[in-house]
């Protein structure tokens, strides 16, 4: 207590201060993460479907087993896929949408045969499982990727297919 014009005061401890100090500090940041994770949770997401392959040798050619998930609520239309070998061959196919994707050609006579065909809408919520058989045994898929476009919106998203 410290005397002041005749009255006593009390004054406040600095540890009760520095106490109280960090008490603000800690409600104020939870506060905050709570607001943040609101907002981020409201906020779009920017892929609309996630590819997955994996690939196995079978006689004379490479057999690539590829997913494809549509993350939205609505339809996907498959645009194409494009497959790189390690060997540098590159076999491109383009869904239309009168045809599905089945026979698709690359430089050098590598084909790759989808069995069976995909039809090019992928519904909301859901996946297609597919198999490509490559006449190249000797070569292993170096990269592959999905083209898809939502139907609702007419956004296409090229989307790079994880595995081995």
């Amino acid at each position: 207590m410290v005397k002041s014009r005749g009255f006593w005061v009390r004054g406040v401890s600095e540890v009760v201060v520095a106490l109280i100090l960090i008490l603000i500090a800690v409600v104020a940041a939870f506060g905050i993460k709570a607001w943040l994770d609101s907002t981020m949770a409201k906020m779009p997401t920017t892929e609309v479907a996630i590819a997955r392959y994996s690939s196995a040798v079978a006689g004379n050619n490479l057999v690539l087993y590829l997913t494809v998930q549509n993350l939205l609520p609505r339809d996907l239309r498959l645009e194409g896929v494009d497959i790189t070998l390690t060997d540098g061959s590159r076999v491109a196919g383009v869904a239309t949408a009168t045809n599905s994707l089945g026979t698709i050609t690359g430089a050098g006579g590598v084909t790759a045969v989808l069995n069976p065909a995909l039809s090019v809408i992928i519904p909301g919520k859901s996946e297609v499982m597919i198999y490509f058989t490559v006449n190249r045994p000797s070569s292993l898929p170096a990269a592959i990727h999905v083209r898809v476009t939502d139907a609702a919106t007419g956004t296409t998203q090229v989307i790079k297919a994880s595995g081995g």
